[in-house]
């Protein structure tokens, strides 16, 4: 049982991640680009979509122009106040503790975000809870054990192997429907990969 003690000690730890909450550079969003290209199919005039740690606004805008209708999710209020200038509907929320109702989205785009949750299976199932049957989620997320070492990025408490996401994936009740292998060259030069995942509820 969670005591109101233990919220305490829950809620003094979370808050003291906060200090290494930073902001994605605009240099990546070719990346983005092609990440929606993988799902336009799925991205129908209407549909709702939430964009969890939606940093500089380029997914929203591109969800927007394919006639969806997305929420961008942040804790950073300088990225607020920037996507609310943009047009974008953009709200500080913690991706693990969603203030969304069950089912309510018909897309989870979460590009570059679970590898900064300290309790993924936890946020896994809340993405799970407010995606809708049949609705898809998109996870973009850091390899582990390349030259890049992102297991000691300041806020990087959950990067694993391709298997332990496809394991939290199926634990949580996703069904896993393919992984894609991301290979590029990182700014220092460094051979780098990220996982590109598909699965739907």
């Amino acid at each position: 049982m969670l005591t109101i003690s233990k919220m305490d000690r829950l809620e003094k730890f979370i808050e003291s991640l906060k200090c290494d909450i930073y902001t994605e550079t605009d240099e990546m969003n070719g990346f983005i680009d092609e990440g929606i290209e993988s799902i336009k199919t799925r991205i129908t005039p209407g549909c709702k979509v939430l964009d969890v740690g939606c940093g500089q606004c380029h997914a929203l805008e591109l969800f927007t122009q394919h006639g969806a209708e997305p929420i961008g999710i942040t804790l950073n209020e300088e990225e607020r106040q920037g996507g609310k200038a943009k047009g974008h509907d953009v709200r500080i929320m913690d991706m693990s503790f969603l203030e969304f109702d069950d089912n309510t989205f018909d897309i989870v785009w979460a590009r570059h975000s679970i590898e900064h949750s300290p309790f993924p299976l936890f946020t896994l199932s809340e993405l799970y809870r407010v995606l809708r049957p049949e609705g898809l989620i998109y996870l973009e997320l850091p390899a582990t054990d390349t030259k890049n070492n992102h297991e000691f990025n300041r806020n990087h408490y959950s990067v694993f192997g391709s298997r332990m996401w496809q394991s939290l994936l199926t634990k949580v009740g996703f069904k896993f429907i393919g992984m894609f292998n991301i290979e590029l060259k990182s700014a220092n030069g460094n051979n780098d990969v990220y996982y590109r995942i598909w699965t739907e509820k």
